[in-house]
C-alpha cells in the first residue's frame, strides 16, 4: 500500500478559524485506490503551552505538532515532518488557506506517475473570492495568466515552478533533498534543484484547487 502524507504548516499568525477551515476541507480528500492517506499540521507558535488554537477547532483524526518559534520558516515546517516519515511514497503539501478539490491527490498521482522523468506534479489554481471585489478581480486575473504561462511550459517541457510547493511530489527525492531553510524562496529553489538532476515537474489537465 502506498503511504501519502499530507503536510500542512501553520504559521504563529493564523487563527484557530482559518485552521479549521482548512481541516474541514483536507478532511475531504480522497486517497488513490491502494494508497493511505496521512494528514500531519505543522503549526508554529512563539509560546505552545499557551497556544489554544488547535484546541478550538473541531476534532479531526490527524497529526499535529507545535513548533516553538525558533525557525519559522515553511521551510523548516516541512522538513520537521519529513524527517519523521520514514520511507513516504508520496508527499503532498498544501498552504493552510488551500482549498483543493477532493480528487487532487488522486489526479495528481495520476499526473505524477505518468513519466518516470517527473517528480512533482500539481494544477492550475484561482482564488476562491474573485468576484469579491477589485482587488479580488485583479488578484484573480493575474492567476489566470500565471495557469496560461505555467500550462504554456509544461507544455514545451520548460521549467515549471507554481505559486507556492502546493503539489503531490515523489516521496523519495523529498526524503533525499529537503527543503533550503535559508533559501528566500525554498519551493523554487527545491524545484530548481530537481530540474539540475534531470527531473521536471506537470501539470494535471483540470483545475483542482480553488
Amino acid at each position: 500500500m502506498d503511504e501519502i502524507h499530507a503536510i500542512i504548516p501553520v504559521s504563529p499568525g493564523e487563527s484557530a478559524q482559518v485552521i479549521d477551515n482548512s481541516m474541514k476541507s483536507i478532511q475531504q480528500l480522497e486517497a488513490p485506490s491502494g494508497s493511505r492517506l496521512n494528514v500531519h499540521y505543522v503549526i508554529d507558535s512563539e509560546d505552545t503551552e499557551k497556544d489554544l488554537r488547535l484546541s478550538k477547532t473541531g476534532y479531526y483524526e490527524f497529526n499535529s505538532y507545535f513548533r516553538e518559534l525558533k525557525n519559522g520558516t515553511k521551510a523548516g515546517a516541512l522538513n520537521y515532518v519529513i524527517e519523521q516519515i520514514d520511507s513516504p511514497d508520496y508527499i503532498a503539501i498544501f498552504d493552510v488557506d488551500s482549498r483543493p478539490s477532493e480528487d487532487f491527490i488522486v489526479k495528481c498521482k495520476e499526473t505524477l506517475d505518468s513519466s518516470e522523468d517527473v517528480f512533482l506534479a500539481s494544477c492550475p489554481r484561482k482564488i476562491l473570492n474573485h468576484e469579491q471585489n477589485l482587488v479580488t478581480k485583479m488578484a484573480g486575473a493575474e492567476f489566470e495568466l500565471f495557469n496560461d504561462i505555467q500550462y504554456i511550459n509544461d507544455k514545451y517541457n520548460s521549467f515549471n515552478t507554481f505559486n507556492g510547493p502546493i503539489s503531490l511530489i515523489d516521496g523519495d527525492y523529498v526524503k533525499n533533498n529537503h527543503f533550503d531553510e535559508q533559501a528566500t524562496c525554498e519551493d523554487i529553489e527545491f524545484v530548481q534543484e530537481a530540474y539540475i538532476d534531470g527531473l521536471r515537474t506537470k501539470m494535471t489537465d483540470e483545475n483542482l484547487r480553488w
